[in-house]
C-alpha cells in the first residue's frame, strides 16, 4: 500500500503538469460528493451483478455521474441563495 502512494507521489513530482490537468481538477472538485455517494451506490447495485468487474465499473460510473449531478445542483442552489440575499462570496 505504501509503495503505491510513493509511486503516485513520485510520478506527480516528476510531471508537475499531471497534477494541474483539467481531468484531475474536476475529479478533485467532486471528490467529497463521490465519497458521500459511492458506498450507497455499492450497496444498492450489489444484488444486480454477478460479475465483479462489471459491478465495479458500473458502480464507478454511476457514482461519478451522481457526484457530478449533486455538485451541479448544490452549486446552483448556493449561487441562487447568495444572489437572492446579496451575499457575494
Amino acid at each position: 500500500m505504501m509503495l503505491g502512494a510513493i509511486t503516485i507521489v513520485g510520478v506527480c513530482y516528476a510531471n508537475k503538469n499531471l497534477i494541474s490537468s483539467n481531468l484531475l481538477v474536476k475529479l478533485g472538485n467532486i471528490s467529497y460528493e463521490f465519497y458521500l455517494i459511492h458506498f450507497i451506490v455499492l450497496l444498492s447495485l450489489k444484488p444486480y451483478f454477478t460479475n465483479p468487474y462489471s459491478y465495479i465499473l458500473i458502480c464507478f460510473i454511476v457514482s461519478l455521474g451522481l457526484s457530478g449531478g449533486i455538485k451541479y445542483v448544490c452549486n446552483g442552489i448556493l449561487k441562487c441563495m447568495t444572489f437572492k440575499n446579496n451575499l457575494y462570496v
